[in-house]
């Protein structure tokens, strides 16, 4: 059965497709683990999860830019994600 606690949904405030650094998708997962290890959602929050990737250093904040064609900095950029209704139930 479809339990709604079980759900978190956030998206990456940035430009382009696909544009995640190393340390927004390694906060992703470590939080995901803490859920699956303790049966509790540890805080997840926008504020919480951008102050978790920039601990994982300058080295993890790095986007491929297309323009450049080259690795630029980016500063983590968990947003809300608000998702419309499903059109079907």
């Amino acid at each position: 059965m479809w339990n709604r606690d079980n759900l978190r949904q956030y998206q990456i405030n940035r430009a382009g497709h696909c544009t995640f650094t190393a340390s927004e998708e390694i906060t992703a997962l470590q939080t995901v683990i803490r859920r699956l290890d303790t049966g509790r959602w540890p805080a997840t929050d926008p504020a919480t999860l951008n102050t978790a990737a920039r601990k994982h250093g300058p080295e993890a904040q790095l986007i491929f830019s297309q323009l450049t064609d080259e690795y630029v900095p980016a500063q983590p950029a968990f947003a809300p994600h608000r998702p419309g209704q499903f059109p079907r139930p």
